[in-house]
């Protein structure tokens, strides 16, 4: 529901001000009794109580001085001036009973605080700011009452039998509550959001930077080759892709080959490379040389990619593919020749225009 109260945070669109009078004053500016400093951008959303009776704007005092209630009758020692300064979402502004609940208890005489037990279903954090009123009477928070414990309005003088305690508790303001309530509603201009919570609004979901890019979730992605060190040589097997270009997520095993899905969805996968067998060409027994992608480490292939054809006394040739594959969050990826006598060439670190490439990456 909307909210007209105090935030959580401390930020809310209505603020409470309370000062004790010295003797003398007409008119209140500056820090009050908690060291909040009076601060208003328009008087007409401005509530002035003295001793709790709620003071006749215009009659009793004045807001034509910026922040400072003015032309008030002088106050004597003690008195208390409570000042409540509403922004821009204000009970004047909005259906009040989409905005807060309103309860009352009947005294039976000597209560001192008011809870669940006298009021079923009141609700409201420690030290939240509400509104309380006795026989009509405004009650001063801090002096008259207070909220340190949560669902109770303690630290009241006994009260007597027949009294009549209103206790009015403001809601947090929620911003989809606005917009679903308008039918066909958008926000209108530009909306400035930078982060985005998840839906405890503990844990970052999502980043935009000042480009527009979105900089948090990462999409999973891998790009590596494999370089062999030692010379020249024919993989076969599982392929290893040993040096990474990028790896985000860490979901591609560099010492494995495997990479592990990390949610379902749709992945693209790309392979270059060269082909070769281990007499130095494709028999015609054996003519082809497949790479194939497994949904697990000992599972059956579920796509397969590659060059075929009876290339009798080819040692090497080239080939590039790429594909698109639904997989399962936890399924093992990797690529894999076909069958022992297929390799796939790696080079040296002085040829690693010849090295194998391979790339898989969330697509959707």
């Amino acid at each position: 529901m909307p909210y007209i109260g105090k935030s959580p945070t401390g930020s809310g669109v209505r603020q409470r001000y309370h000062f004790t009078a010295t003797g003398g004053e007409t008119s209140l500016s500056g820090a009050d009794d908690n060291s909040k400093t009076l601060k208003f951008t328009d008087g007409e959303y401005v509530d002035v109580y003295l001793n709790g009776i709620l003071l006749v704007q215009g009659t009793d005092y004045g807001v034509g001085t910026a922040n400072t209630i003015s032309s008030l009758a002088a106050l004597s020692g003690g008195d208390i001036v409570e000042v409540v300064v509403y922004d821009i979402f204000n009970v004047a502004k909005i259906n009040s009973e989409a905005i807060r609940a309103r309860h009352y208890y009947t005294a039976t005489g000597g209560e001192t605080s008011i809870g669940t037990a006298q009021i079923s279903g009141l609700s409201f954090a420690a030290n939240a700011d509400i509104d309380v009123s006795l026989n009509g009477i405004s009650l001063v928070a801090g002096t008259d009452y207070n909220t340190t414990t949560a669902n109770t309005v303690g630290g009241l003088s006994a009260l007597s039998a027949g009294n009549v305690i209103e206790i009015v508790i403001y809601e947090k303001f929620q911003l989809a509550d606005a917009l679903s309530k308008a039918a066909g509603g958008n926000i209108g201009g530009a909306l400035g959001v930078g982060t985005i919570k998840e839906a405890t609004g503990t844990t970052t979901a999502m980043t935009i930077d000042s480009s527009g890019r979105i900089l948090t979730p990462a999409r999973p992605a891998f790009s590596g080759i494999h370089i062999n060190s030692s010379g020249n040589t024919g993989l076969t097997g599982t392929v290893i892709m040993n040096t990474a270009s990028f790896n985000i997520g860490n979901h591609y095993d560099t010492s494995t080959g495997i990479f592990t899905v990390p949610v379902t969805g749709i992945y693209r996968y790309s392979f270059s490379g060269f082909f070769s067998n281990s007499s130095g060409g494709l028999e015609a027994t054996n003519n082809q040389s497949t790479v194939a992608l497994q949904t697990n480490a000992s599972g059956s292939f579920v796509d397969y990619q590659g060059m075929t054809g009876n290339i009798n006394a080819t040692a090497y040739f080239s080939a590039a593919f790429s594909g698109l594959i639904s997989a399962t969050a936890g399924n093992q990826l990797k690529l894999q020749t076909a069958n022992s006598s297929s390799h796939i060439f790696a080079s040296t670190t002085s040829n690693p225009e010849y090295a194998p490439r391979f790339s898989i990456e969330l697509a959707g």
